[in-house]
């Protein structure tokens, strides 16, 4: 883990945005509940999901078939669970409002540090998730595991890498918001000051390889944050 200065004030951060902006999280987890009823198995519980969250569908239903004994295309069942989430974000996705006001704050305290999107998710996604939280016109840059052929989705830094790569920037001077265990590990492994900002089905997974962890509810501003990322950086020494 590597400490900020006490003085630091990042030129550019790099947020997650499933489960920071929006909270796709809850219907991906509805979307594998229905999958358990399709197939006349007993649903999943929040602990036996949480290690799934911030990972990919090929590896959640390999974990998930053996948790319930489930037989057959693995594929084909991958496929029909990832329709029943597209029906569920045609639906509505909900917005975590108290992040979006985090990085309006941020963009309206610190006008010259830049905001750049790096997410495991489809560039579709990316950029229906920024729309519906109002927030795509403070990104100069969004990246997605599609972006570059053989980038691999988080917990591999390669998302962070090529966005830093990118936009020319050095690690030590960025930020990065993550709410998962992988995400987390993604941004550090790119060196970067990552901070945790949990969600209700993420807040136990493990975080400590995180600079620091803002619990659900906690304080939720630009100021707030980077005092306390100081104050920690300052008790580390």
């Amino acid at each position: 883990m590597r400490m900020p200065e006490t003085t630091f004030l990042p030129k550019a951060i790099l947020w997650d945005i499933e489960g920071i902006f929006v909270d796709t999280e809850t219907l991906h987890f509805e979307a594998w509940q229905w999958l358990m009823e399709h197939e006349q198995v007993s649903p999943l519980d929040v602990q036996e999901y949480r290690p799934c969250i911030g990972r990919g569908s090929s590896e959640n239903i390999q974990t998930i078939a053996e948790i319930r004994n489930i037989r057959g295309d693995l594929d084909n069942l991958r496929w029909l669970r990832r329709q029943k989430f597209e029906e569920l974000r045609h639906c509505g996705i909900p917005v975590i409002s108290e992040n979006v006001r985090l990085l309006r704050d941020f963009v309206s305290t610190f006008p010259l540090v830049r905001h750049i999107a790096v997410s495991s998710a489809t560039r579709s996604d990316i950029e229906e998730n920024l729309k519906i939280a109002g927030i795509n016109q403070f990104f100069e840059l969004t990246v997605s595991y599609q972006d570059k052929q053989g980038m691999r989705r988080k917990p591999a830094p390669d998302m962070y890498r090529y966005a830093l790569e990118r936009a020319r920037l050095d690690p030590r001077d960025c930020l990065a918001f993550e709410d998962t265990h992988s995400g987390v590990i993604a941004a550090s492994n790119a060196r970067i000051i990552v901070i945790a900002l949990p969600t209700h089905l993420t807040e136990g997974q493990d975080f400590s390889v995180a600079n620091f962890v803002v619990p659900a509810g906690g304080e939720k501003s630009a100021s707030g944050i980077l005092h306390a990322l100081r104050k920690h950086a300052y008790e580390e020494k």
